[in-house]
């Protein structure tokens, strides 16, 4: 039997940030709208979701649907890219860091 997959986003963080959608754009809640978007946003993480949810309510003069909120969230690149930056912080200590610089004259 496979075990389901846990989901990234906390729960109480999706609610909390799908409330402030529904408050700031006078939205009805809806037990099928809900989760509907629990479930597409359900493996974000929760500074992803957070960031995508407050730059939609800045630009978006209506509710977002999906696609809208999606485009606020980074691209699988931008993931990429960040998980190499938080493995070569690990590695790489800021002194290390500087005297590479220093050698290659950057």
């Amino acid at each position: 039997m496979d075990k389901e997959k846990e989901c990234v986003l906390n729960k109480y963080i999706f609610d909390s940030y799908y409330k402030m959608l529904l408050l700031n754009y006078s939205k009805k809640h809806t037990q099928s709208l809900y989760k509907m978007y629990y479930e597409f946003f359900k493996n974000e993480t929760e500074e992803d979701f957070k960031n995508a949810v407050m730059e939609a309510i800045r630009n978006e003069k209506y509710f977002p649907n999906i696609a809208e909120l999606s485009k606020y969230l980074p691209t699988k690149t931008e993931k990429k890219l960040k998980e190499w930056e938080d493995v070569r912080s690990e590695k790489v200590t800021e002194e290390e860091e500087k005297k590479l610089k220093e050698m290659l004259k950057i």
